[in-house]
Protein backbone atom coordinates (compact mmCIF):
# COMPACT_ATOMS: atom_id res chain seq x y z
CA UNK A 1 0.00 0.00 0.00
CA UNK A 2 2.06 3.11 -1.19
CA UNK A 3 -0.06 5.04 1.06
CA UNK A 4 2.41 3.64 4.14
CA UNK A 5 5.18 5.67 2.09
CA UNK A 6 3.75 8.99 2.49
CA UNK A 7 4.42 12.21 4.69
CA UNK A 8 1.33 12.88 5.78
CA UNK A 9 0.55 16.24 8.10
CA UNK A 10 -2.49 18.18 9.51
CA UNK A 11 -3.48 21.50 7.73
CA UNK A 12 -5.13 23.73 10.12
CA UNK A 13 -5.90 27.20 9.01
CA UNK A 14 -6.59 29.63 12.15
CA UNK A 15 -8.08 33.10 12.89
CA UNK A 16 -6.98 34.23 16.48
CA UNK A 17 -3.74 32.38 17.06
CA UNK A 18 -2.41 28.88 18.01
CA UNK A 19 -5.19 28.87 21.00
CA UNK A 20 -7.60 28.25 18.39
CA UNK A 21 -5.96 25.07 17.27
CA UNK A 22 -7.47 22.56 19.18
CA UNK A 23 -11.03 23.88 18.74
CA UNK A 24 -13.59 22.20 16.80
CA UNK A 25 -15.15 23.94 13.62
CA UNK A 26 -18.64 23.10 12.84
CA UNK A 27 -18.85 22.97 8.60
CA UNK A 28 -21.07 25.27 7.04
CA UNK A 29 -22.09 25.87 3.14
CA UNK A 30 -20.29 22.79 1.76
CA UNK A 31 -19.56 21.88 -1.96
CA UNK A 32 -18.17 18.91 -2.88
CA UNK A 33 -17.52 17.56 -6.81
CA UNK A 34 -14.68 14.49 -7.78
CA UNK A 35 -10.99 16.42 -6.99
CA UNK A 36 -13.01 19.10 -5.28
CA UNK A 37 -14.02 20.08 -1.97
CA UNK A 38 -15.02 23.72 -0.60
CA UNK A 39 -16.55 24.85 2.96
CA UNK A 40 -16.42 27.39 5.68
CA UNK A 41 -14.67 26.72 8.72
CA UNK A 42 -17.69 27.38 11.53
CA UNK A 43 -17.65 30.48 12.65
CA UNK A 44 -14.11 31.96 11.68
CA UNK A 45 -15.09 32.96 8.05
CA UNK A 46 -12.48 31.25 6.81
CA UNK A 47 -13.35 29.70 3.47
CA UNK A 48 -11.55 26.46 2.62
CA UNK A 49 -11.27 24.77 -0.55
CA UNK A 50 -8.62 21.89 -1.40
CA UNK A 51 -8.55 20.45 -4.75
CA UNK A 52 -6.14 17.08 -5.68
CA UNK A 53 -4.45 15.26 -7.82
CA UNK A 54 -3.37 11.22 -7.54
CA UNK A 55 -0.23 12.64 -5.60
CA UNK A 56 -0.64 16.10 -4.03
CA UNK A 57 -3.61 18.34 -2.80
CA UNK A 58 -3.55 21.78 -2.99
CA UNK A 59 -5.01 23.90 -0.64
CA UNK A 60 -6.42 27.46 -0.77
CA UNK A 61 -7.88 29.96 2.29
CA UNK A 62 -9.80 32.76 2.23
CA UNK A 63 -9.71 34.71 5.50
CA UNK A 64 -11.82 37.63 6.25
CA UNK A 65 -10.39 41.24 5.65
CA UNK A 66 -10.67 42.38 9.39
CA UNK A 67 -8.42 38.76 10.94
CA UNK A 68 -5.15 37.94 10.97
CA UNK A 69 -4.97 34.22 9.42
CA UNK A 70 -2.70 31.79 10.41
CA UNK A 71 -2.07 28.40 8.93
CA UNK A 72 -0.52 25.99 10.86
CA UNK A 73 1.16 22.86 10.07
CA UNK A 74 1.19 19.88 12.31
CA UNK A 75 4.61 17.93 11.29
CA UNK A 76 4.45 15.80 14.74
CA UNK A 77 3.93 12.39 12.30
CA UNK A 78 7.17 13.24 11.00
CA UNK A 79 9.35 15.88 9.28
CA UNK A 80 9.82 17.42 5.91
CA UNK A 81 13.57 18.82 5.21
CA UNK A 82 14.46 21.22 1.78
CA UNK A 83 17.78 20.19 0.46
CA UNK A 84 18.08 23.46 -1.68
CA UNK A 85 21.89 23.09 -3.30
CA UNK A 86 20.71 19.62 -4.26
CA UNK A 87 17.18 20.22 -5.38
CA UNK A 88 15.58 17.39 -3.14
CA UNK A 89 12.95 17.41 -0.31
CA UNK A 90 13.26 14.83 2.29
CA UNK A 91 10.13 13.12 4.30
CA UNK A 92 10.04 10.87 7.20
CA UNK A 93 8.17 9.78 9.44
CA UNK A 94 7.86 6.39 11.92
CA UNK A 95 6.71 4.04 9.10
CA UNK A 96 9.16 5.22 6.34
CA UNK A 97 11.46 7.50 4.80
CA UNK A 98 10.90 9.05 1.11
CA UNK A 99 13.37 11.27 -1.33
CA UNK A 100 11.08 13.26 -3.46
Amino acid sequence: DMRVLYNYFRVSPLVGGLAQLDQRNTIHDERASPGYYRCRLGDSGIEAEITVSPKCAVHRYTFPEDQCGTIALDLSNGGVWVDAPNRRIFAESSNAAMLF
